[in-house]
């Protein structure tokens, strides 16, 4: 019976004989190497000629026989008569119970096959006047060294679309180590730091690596990775700007397999082809804040960027998003011009400054749009990657997303990647958006994901970024459990929280002695939720100059999106001091400028402040001077904000009649979103009496949504 044979290839040789070391003759340089080539010749044969030419070729015909048969004599007496057996011209090394690492190789998971490599092919190990092996043994090293190269670049890969800059820096420097000129390599760690905000280490990098290029092979880095150089120099690539403060963002944490999802669907669309990449989760949760991430890491990979955040007034202006985008990045692009005339033309239509030298050439049908619109991004792609975004979907116009969906089916191998967040409730989706989430892995590629809460784990990691006071690990586990508990993973509410944290002692001390020793979390807690998170945004409302702070509050009664005009209204400050003031509250992040107008940053916030910070005579007097502001305002977006603040202070019939008038005109006009939100409004006040008139709006509503769906798909 044979006993178990261990052939170590990777690293110092080694044999290994049913687990003990074998007799010495079985080391023997030849003997060794005769073994491992048998190993890894096909079917672990090789003819007597063949072997003889391969490890004796200095000796004479008759000399080099004898010692082929001298080494198959000692190992077979050492390893059993089986282990190598001949027949007619050839010899076999016998598999029964023999382990290979080169050989199980093959078939190894990757991680397995990074930890099988720990060293060179037969590393050390010279067999003397044997060119023959040598060439062979060099060929298997070049292989051996480029798959492992090809593997901890995956690695890295793989760990920069989790976030894991420090397991990028790790596999990408092993990789430098095998090849000293590797340029991937060197790209993975300029990403790396730079998407940590080490720019500076990104370009002492490539500093390093292009002087040694220069140096040793006279040679000039690339010009993708030069390019790369430039945009971090430059820092074109960020999208994000930074807070007052001058803080960093907080780095993402938890829901890893999620974010390497998304960055690898985004990786793939750049070099492969369109994706389409849905993310969605309810206010909070961080997606805008991932949809930032995504641009951040395409416009550092070269990618031109075109970003739209629609408001709620925006959803029944056909084309408005399309707008948006084609004036925010697309219309800067320098490839675009390679478009046909006539394709610039129809977008010209639909948005005069997109190509202003340019005959426009209105549209016949939503098929020429996505036509015209397909035809540029193929000429854009020419020369750079594009990756479109649209913020908050759920908001965007039905034609606009028809379009974009219409138009990337066009286009099989462009790298295009398209990134849409929206609400987690397929109630207030769009049919257009449902279509396109339908179509994912069958008319489109891409990937679909929900963001959920963050764990105490990951709440832990942002406790090391943002509250570098709480440094003992029980008192940052409280902590951490505390938040969880209080903010049910909400990444908006627990950054809010911690950023507060900062300069509130006193709220620090409330959050730390909870839950007390050996109590349970159902323990009763000296803060409840909502004073908590009064407490973080009253700090930050506490900073404000008292005119800002007023501007904010009334805002926060009105809605979402800011009306300067109306607000100046409501709280007798002129208008052009209040955009100054909503530019102050850009600052500090409580607002953001999206498309010309503001809106609130953190609509979770404003709903704080709206409930929670503001009195209710505060609340109520604000609420009585807007409506008399808008008592003579036409427009229909803010007819229905006037019926949705009717109700809110209690006059029911006037709120029904305004909500159900809106809502009739606004099917009239086609105006679907309009319609959907004055009905809710009206079905909120609403009693038995007018069910029968809800209904019949609501079919017609129902009607006229289906009928655009299916005209959608026509297209």
């Amino acid at each position: 019976m044979l006993q178990p044979l261990e052939l170590v290839c990777f690293g110092p040789p080694t044999v290994r004989l049913a687990g003990q070391a074998p007799p010495t003759d079985v080391l023997w340089r030849k003997n060794q190497a005769l073994l491992v080539y048998l190993a890894l010749s096909p079917d672990q044969t090789r003819t007597r000629e063949h072997l003889i030419g391969m490890l004796w070729p200095e000796k004479d015909q008759t000399r080099a026989r004898r010692s082929f048969n001298e080494a198959v004599r000692r190992l077979r007496m050492s390893l059993g008569d089986e282990r190598l057996t001949s027949r007619s011209a050839s010899v076999t090394l016998n598999p029964s119970d023999l382990h290979v690492d080169a050989v199980a190789f093959e078939t190894a998971a990757p991680q397995e096959k990074l930890a099988m490599l720990r060293g060179d092919f037969l590393e050390g190990h010279v067999v003397d006047d044997a060119p023959e092996f040598e060439r062979w043994v060099s060929s298997q090293r070049v292989r051996f060294r480029g798959l492992r190269i090809d593997m901890l670049i995956e690695v890295a890969e793989s760990a920069l679309e989790r976030s894991d800059f420090r397991a990028v820096t790790d596999a990408a420097r092993s990789a430098l180590d095998i090849e000293p000129y590797s340029e991937r390599a060197v790209r993975l760690l300029m990403q790396s730091a730079a998407l940590a905000g080490d720019g500076a280490h990104a370009l002492k990098t490539f500093n390093e690596f292009k002087a040694q290029v220069e140096l040793e092979l006279g040679e000039s880095a690339s010009r993708e990775l030069t390019d790369l150089h430039d945009r971090i120099r430059t820092e074109r690539w960020r999208r994000l700007a930074p807070r007052s403060n001058g803080a960093a963002d907080p780095p993402l944490v938890g829901r890893e397999d999620l974010h390497g999802t998304v960055f690898g669907e985004c990786r793939q669309g750049l070099s492969s082809g369109p994706r389409v990449v849905v993310i969605t989760g309810d206010q909070g949760l961080g997606r805008t804040r991932l949809l930032e991430e995504c641009l951040d890491r395409l416009a550092l990979d070269g990618a031109v960027t075109a970003r739209a955040s629609p408001l709620e007034n925006d959803h029944d202006t056909p084309w408005s998003t399309l707008r948006l985008l084609l004036r925010q990045g697309l219309d800067k692009a320098p490839g675009v011009r390679g478009a046909a005339p006539e394709m610039l033309g129809v977008l010209t239509a639909i948005e005069p400054t997109f190509a202003a030298n340019c005959t426009p050439v209105p549209p016949q049908d939503a098929s020429q749009v996505a036509a015209a619109l397909a035809a540029c991004l193929a000429a854009i792609a020419e020369e750079q990657p594009v990756a479109l975004a649209v913020d908050d979907a759920d908001l965007a116009d039905g034609p606009t997303i028809a379009t974009l969906r219409s138009a990337l089916q066009q286009l099989p191998i462009t790298p295009v990647v398209l990134l849409l967040t929206s609400n987690a409730s397929e109630r207030d989706v769009s049919q257009e958006l449902l279509a396109v989430r339908a179509e994912l892995g069958r008319r489109l590629l891409g990937v679909s994901v929900q963001l959920t809460p963050l764990r105490v784990e990951d709440i832990e990691v942002l406790i090391d970024d943002l509250a570098p006071w709480c440094t003992d690990s029980e008192q940052k586990n409280r902590l951490a459990r505390r938040l969880f508990f209080e903010t049910d993973g909400l990444p908006l509410y627990v950054v809010t929280l911690l950023r507060a944290l900062q300069d509130a002692s006193q709220l620090r001390d409330d959050l730390l002695v909870w839950p007390v020793a050996r109590a349970t979390m159902s323990t009763p807690y000296p803060i409840v939720v909502p004073d908590v998170l009064c407490s973080a945004v009253m700090i930050k409302i506490g900073q404000l100059a008292t005119p800002t702070a007023e501007v904010l509050k009334t805002a926060s009664v009105l809605g979402h999106v800011v009306d300067p005009g109306l607000v100046a209204e409501t709280t007798d400050i002129p208008e052009l001091e209040v955009k100054k003031h909503l530019i102050d509250l850009e600052r500090v992040r409580f607002l953001a400028h999206h498309n010309s107008r503001f809106a609130f940053a953190a609509p979770l916030v404003a709903h704080v402040i709206r409930k929670q910070i503001l009195g209710k005579g505060e609340r109520r007097d604000i609420l009585d001077r807007a409506l008399e502001a808008l008592e003579t305002r036409p427009d229909s977006a803010l007819r229905v904000t006037r019926a949705r603040l009717l109700a809110e202070v209690g006059r029911k019939d006037e709120a029904l009649e305004l909500a159900t008038q809106v809502a009739k005109e606004a099917l009239d006009e086609g105006c679907a979103r309009t319609a959907r939100r004055s009905l809710r409004i009206a079905a909120r006040v609403s009693d038995t009496t007018q069910l029968a008139l809800l209904r019949e709006l609501e079919l017609r509503l129902a009607a006229q949504e289906r009928s655009r769906t299916e005209a959608s798909d026509q297209q």
